[in-house]
């Protein structure tokens, strides 16, 4: 099978504009937080893969395809970081903190050094 140069430009742009989406993946998945992207750009985004997809399929063109399923998980997996990070926030959008956890004894904590407290 021989690959023509039109076929090999595809691919490239196919692996590049898949790629772009891994530093955000990263970055969703590191900070536990996907606020700053919107639901509606995910959510067109995903339905206009979808269709990308269609059209592939339906023109046998073997970038768009490849190009497309890859970005559909990458798309995806950022779609459900988006929901899954969402369920540990309170109805403001702030983030619930576990109390117990940040809360410090303040019976064991001594003055700096030198100084004393007045009664």
């Amino acid at each position: 099978m021989e690959i023509d140069f039109t076929t090999t430009l595809g691919l490239v742009a196919g692996v590049l504009t898949t790629i772009a989406y891994l530093p955000q993946l990263i970055k969703t998945w590191k900070s536990k937080s996907a606020d700053d992207l919107s639901w509606s750009m995910l959510i067109i985004l995903c339905i206009g893969i979808i269709l990308w997809l269609v059209y592939g399929v339906s023109i046998h063109d073997v970038p768009i395809l490849a190009a497309n399923v890859v970005t559909l998980i990458f798309a995806s997996i950022i779609l459900v970081l988006k929901i899954v990070y969402r369920s540990g926030r309170d109805e403001e959008g702030k983030i619930q903190e576990d109390s117990s956890r940040n809360s410090v004894d303040q019976s064991n904590t001594l003055p700096p050094e030198g100084k004393t407290e007045a009664f």
